[in-house]
């Protein structure tokens, strides 16, 4: 994914995550685990690992979420950043409710 890849069309803002509560890492991602293969459930488990202690007032499951937002997955392509930036990219805004 590159600059490229961007939408020809401004797209319209996704509104309403704003309002949602903090969760944990592994209910963040509940509705999207079935788009993506066993490896987050890993990566999510080695970034809780390495985010014990997170600098910057950040709790420990966000802390993890952005580590595994930008974890390199062994299958290019399959990262959980270049498939939600994919999603993000889809003109169709309702697509991007769980």
């Amino acid at each position: 994914m590159s600059v490229k890849d961007e939408p020809k069309q401004e797209l319209k803002p996704i509104a309403g995550y704003e309002k949602v509560s903090l969760m944990s890492l592994e209910e963040a991602v509940k509705h999207v685990v079935d788009l993506l293969d066993d490896e987050l459930a890993q990566n999510i488990r080695i970034a809780k690992r390495n985010s014990r202690n997170p600098a910057d007032n950040l709790s420990s499951d966000e802390a993890a979420a952005i580590h595994v937002y930008t974890m390199e997955w062994e299958q290019g392509g399959h990262s959980l950043y270049s498939q939600l930036n994919r999603s993000l990219r889809i003109p169709d805004r309702r697509k991007l409710q769980p």
